[in-house]
């Protein structure tokens, strides 16, 4: 999504002057922001709040000054959203304090992903991070990945997704793992995912159940997946399983044109939407 800017690893304000602003070791990040500007879709800022796309390093431990940085990124003018996806609320919610919450605020709309794993992980301190971030106006989502043998049980993730409610995170993205070298141990089949979706649909609340994805090998993007409820297709009705097992049919409409007239009169000062 061209306007989403999904806050990665940058630095700087404008193409002018952006590499007079930062020390040596902040560079590549200015020269993302470079790209920015000029228009190249790129996952600028990820995981902003403490952990930049840098290895282990954070990036408010090397200086680079975090209202700096989302100002900076604020300031491109085909940037619309700001997206932030961030561990800190879960391994140093500490560092989730008023003052940094405050300046968030300061530039919405700015949402924030986080990523817990097990309900385990909710602990007071980083219940109160989710609490602080939700009371400055910032929407909140969470990425789990599925692990084998530490969360893959439905009970675990009925749990962890009820929980992240409560503290006003909502369930995102539930991801099988990346074919990642060393990782092998830890994934899950296809069907094990597909599995815990089944027994999530119809048992908790609807706001409480995420997408399960996979984010496919070599970059060609996120594939959504899930239980089939579809038994049967016609022109005159479909027949759908609920999550009870039990068999529904549904009528189809008479008119199946879905065409918007006013389509034509609300969008007319825009370019076509790509097909």
């Amino acid at each position: 999504m061209r306007n989403v800017t999904s806050v990665d690893s940058v630095c700087s304000s404008s193409q002018a002057g952006v590499r007079r602003r930062f020390a040596p070791h902040q560079l590549r990040h200015a020269h993302a922001l470079e790209l920015a500007h000029e228009g190249v879709a790129l996952n600028i800022i990820q995981r902003q709040l403490g952990h930049a796309n840098l290895g282990t390093t954070s990036i408010y431990l090397q200086g680079i000054d975090t209202e700096e940085i989302i100002a900076a990124v604020r300031e491109i003018p085909h940037v619309e959203i700001i997206r932030i996806g961030t561990r800190v609320p879960v391994v140093l919610p500490m560092r989730i304090d008023d003052e940094l919450c405050a300046m968030l605020r300061r530039y919405h709309p700015l949402y924030i992903n986080t990523h817990f794993n097990h309900p385990k992980e909710l602990t007071p301190l980083a219940r109160t991070a989710c609490e602080r971030l939700a009371d400055a106006g910032i929407p909140l989502g969470n990425q789990t990945v599925l692990l084998r043998g530490v969360n893959s049980s439905v009970r675990v993730m009925r749990r962890l997704f009820t929980e992240l409610l409560k503290v006003r995170v909502r369930p995102y993205y539930l991801f099988q793992g990346d074919v990642a070298a060393g990782t092998s141990h830890l994934r899950t089949s296809v069907e094990t995912g597909i599995e815990i979706m089944q027994n999530l649909r119809g048992w908790i609340s609807g706001l409480a159940i995420p997408h399960l994805v996979i984010d496919t090998p070599n970059g060609m993007g996120k594939v959504s997946i899930g239980p089939d409820y579809v038994v049967a297709r016609g022109r005159d009705k479909w027949t759908l399983r609920n999550y009870e097992g039990r068999l529904v049919e549904y009528p189809q409409p008479a008119e199946i044109d879905a065409t918007c007239p006013y389509d034509e009169v609300y969008f007319r000062d825009e370019a076509p939407a790509p097909r």
